[in-house]
């Protein structure tokens, strides 16, 4: 059996390697802050953790802006994220 200094200390190297030379993060799959994908109403309750009614009672007080593109309406992911506010204690 080997020391377990010896074993220590080879993790101990490992680890030191991993900090001074991080592996190279894929960047392509990552989903970008300013993202405009637009979402339907489905898509953003869901993103929302609320019902339809609840996003078109948040619609007409405009606290969410929709967008028709003829008898849909779609909502961009970056405006539903910036809608929410945070929590003052």
């Amino acid at each position: 059996m080997s020391n377990p200094f010896d074993i220590i200390e080879t993790r101990l190297k490992n680890i030191e390697n991993l900090l001074l030379n991080p592996p190279k993060v894929n960047t392509e799959n990552i989903v970008k802050k300013n993202d405009n994908k637009l979402l339907t109403k489905q898509e953003a309750c869901k993103l929302l953790s609320i019902s339809i009614p609840t996003l078109n009672s948040r619609m007409k007080k405009g606290l969410i802006v929709g967008y028709r593109l003829d008898r849909r309406i779609y909502f961009k992911s970056s405006e539903i994220e910036q809608s929410l506010k945070p929590i003052k204690y």
